[in-house]
């Protein structure tokens, strides 16, 4: 996704080298600039609230607030533009009700909605 500074975000759905083992899918989400320099801490980028093993896909809602699905943790998870998690340290999941999810999309009214594999 690109946010409205022109800043690229992508979910890191796993970290080089671990893919073969599941429990390991914790990635966290990267920001690069326009120019590609990284805006993300190195190899993990943003991480907490909740992020582990995010699914493919991230939405940014109309305030450029970033959200995102995990695939291992089962938990969808905010953070506001600059990488800071805005959602609780586990994130939410609803009291075990979402599953593994893989996308999810901002709504124009602000409701945010997400899909399972």
């Amino acid at each position: 996704m690109i946010d409205s500074q022109g800043n690229a975000w992508a979910a890191d759905n796993f970290i080089v080298g671990a893919q073969n083992i599941d429990k390991i899918w914790a990635g966290g989400l990267s920001k690069l600039a326009p120019n590609g320099k990284p805006l993300s801490p190195p190899l993990r980028g943003f991480t907490g609230g909740g992020i582990g093993g995010p699914g493919f896909g991230l939405t940014l809602d109309a305030a450029d607030n970033v959200w995102v699905t995990s695939f291992q943790a089962q938990t969808i998870s905010k953070f506001d533009n600059s990488g800071k998690p805005l959602s609780p340290p586990a994130g939410w999941n609803f009291n075990g009700q979402l599953g593994q999810m893989q996308g999810i999309i901002a709504a124009p009214n602000g409701d945010i909605w997400r899909s399972t594999r």
